[in-house]
């Protein structure tokens, strides 16, 4: 269920129009969100998807501030590179890092969170 549901989101997401600045905006948080569900609910689909979607955003981005450059490849080299190595640190230290997000969270949210299936 949560393939599908995410699938449909995803690319509702995708073919938003983001003319203005909020809408642009709006798709990088949402995509930050699914990272961070991902860590609440210890899903990786949720995980997987925005990535796929932050890169997707990155994308965007340095396209609208390289478009015509001869940058823009090494822009999105960067970016793929950089996501490359945050992607090696999450694995090294995912214990640690899920461990600091969910002890700031409050304790009316963490009872929502789903039993952990072993």
């Amino acid at each position: 269920m949560y393939l599908f549901g995410l699938v449909t989101l995803s690319s509702g997401l995708s073919v938003f129009n983001n003319n203005n600045i909020f809408s642009f905006v709006l798709l990088g948080t949402a995509n930050i969100l699914l990272i961070l569900f991902s860590l609440f609910v210890n899903r990786n689909v949720f995980l997987v998807f925005g990535t796929v979607g932050l890169t997707e955003f990155l994308s965007r981005l340095s396209w609208k501030f390289f478009n015509g450059s001869v940058f823009f490849p090494f822009a999105l080299t960067i970016i793929g590179v950089l996501l490359i190595l945050l992607g090696i640190y999450f694995q090294k230290n995912r214990k640690k890092i899920e461990e600091n997000f969910i002890n700031k969270l409050p304790l009316f949210i963490l009872n929502l969170r789903p039993k952990r299936n072993l």
